[in-house]
C-alpha cells in the first residue's frame, strides 16, 4: 500500500477498520451470520472455471510445503461447523486480547508532519521465523474456532 498519509494514521484506519468490522458481526443475528457462513462456503464449492485455476491451486499448496489438497472441503467443514459465539470468541481473542499483526512500514525521505506513535511496535529481525509462530501460517494453522 502506498499514501501520502503518515504510518501512524494508516495503522490506526486498519485497527478501525477491524474494530468496526467486529462490531459488525457482533451486531447481527444468528440468521444473518448463517446467511454469510453459507454464501462463503457456496463461493468455495465453485470449481475453478479453467484448468489454469486448477493448477494454480494445486501449485500453491506444493509451492508453501502444506500439502493440504482438500484444504478447500476442510475450510467448508470448519465454516459449516461454526456458531457466531464461537467466531465472535475466536475473533476478540486473536484481534482484540492477542493481537498479531506483522507490517512493513517504510517511510519516505519526504514525510508529513508525524502523528502520535503507536506504542506496541516491535522489530523483526527474521521474517520467516516470525511468520512461521503466525496462528494463520498455512503448516502451523489451527482450524478449530
Amino acid at each position: 500500500m502506498s499514501s501520502s498519509r503518515s504510518v501512524d494514521y494508516i495503522h490506526h484506519r486498519m485497527e478501525d477498520f477491524i474494530t468496526q468490522i467486529f462490531e459488525t458481526i457482533k451486531g447481527m443475528d444468528e440468521a444473518e451470520f448463517t446467511r454469510h457462513i453459507n454464501a462463503i462456503c457456496v463461493q468455495k464449492k465453485e470449481k475453478p472455471k479453467t484448468l489454469l485455476a486448477k493448477t494454480e491451486k494445486l501449485w500453491q499448496e506444493i509451492s508453501t510445503s502444506s500439502f493440504k489438497f482438500t484444504r478447500v472441503e476442510e475450510e467448508i467443514a470448519a465454516l459449516e461447523s461454526v456458531t457466531k459465539s464461537e467466531f465472535i470468541s475466536f475473533f476478540e481473542r486473536h484481534f482484540f486480547t492477542e493481537p498479531h499483526r506483522y507490517a512493513v512500514y517504510m517511510k519516505s525521505k519526504v514525510t508529513p508532519p508525524e502523528s502520535a506513535p503507536f506504542s506496541n511496535r516491535i522489530t523483526i529481525k527474521n521474517p520467516e521465523v516470525f511468520k512461521q509462530k503466525m496462528f494463520l501460517f498455512p503448516a502451523n494453522a489451527d482450524t478449530s474456532l
